[in-house]
């Protein structure tokens, strides 16, 4: 959450900037904002999921996460087997466009792949349809590991109960992708949340949000 404030802070102040040294302290922080926020995929579902419930849960993203990343979402550590297997999240992928290419690394996935279209005449698909479809589907649990425009949109809907944020030593520039795409301005409207635990995690640190 720290990250999004100073990406935030960063943005406001780059555009009400007034001279080329404003500017450019507002664009080192957004950096540095944008650095600290390390994605670490299917390794959080293993990590935070219960083991029992492993078999439930599913992994969410959009299609511009296959395009730009190409990740496989699988498990791979055997100190997360059950009854000598891993069970694998199934993995639904947000696509309107049918951009999901068929060689895509996710469909190894033994857990299986959902494509998710946008119903018609809509542009994007209905996120709180989606969680009714998936919760009368008896999946009680579901991991959004996906790039700024679906986290975002996750986030401007209220549609969370958790978020798990790894913060890394890393510094990267002004066009590196934010973390979640929404148009906040002003810091009284910046989105809130309460810090549920830390966890060093090798040389990150892993913090654990709740809904406030």
């Amino acid at each position: 959450i720290l990250a999004m404030l100073v990406f935030i802070a960063g943005s406001f102040l780059g555009a009400a900037a007034q001279s080329t040294e404003t500017l450019l302290i507002a664009r080192v922080g957004q950096g540095a904002a944008a650095g600290l926020v390390t994605p670490i995929s299917m390794v959080v579902t293993a990590q935070v999921f219960p083991i029992q419930q492993r078999g439930m849960a599913m992994g969410l993203m959009g299609v511009g996460t296959i395009l730009a990343d190409d990740p496989s979402l699988t498990v791979r550590e055997s100190r997360f087997e059950v009854g000598g297997r891993i069970r694998q999240p199934k993995i639904v992928v947000l696509d309107s466009s049918g951009r999901t290419p068929e060689n895509a690394r996710i469909f190894v996935s033994a857990g299986g792949v959902q494509i998710e279209a946008a119903e018609a005449g809509e542009q994007r698909v209905s996120l709180p349809a989606l969680l009714e479809r998936l919760g009368h589907a008896q999946f009680n649990e579901v991991l959004v590991e996906a790039g700024p425009t679906v986290v975002g949109a996750f986030l401007e809907a209220q549609l969370w109960d958790e978020m798990v944020l790894y913060l890394a030593p890393k510094f990267l520039g002004a066009s590196a992708r934010a973390m979640a795409d929404f148009n906040i301005t002003r810091m009284i409207d910046a989105f809130g949340a309460k810090i549920a635990a830390t966890e060093m995690v090798g040389g990150d640190i892993r913090i654990t949000l709740t809904r406030t």
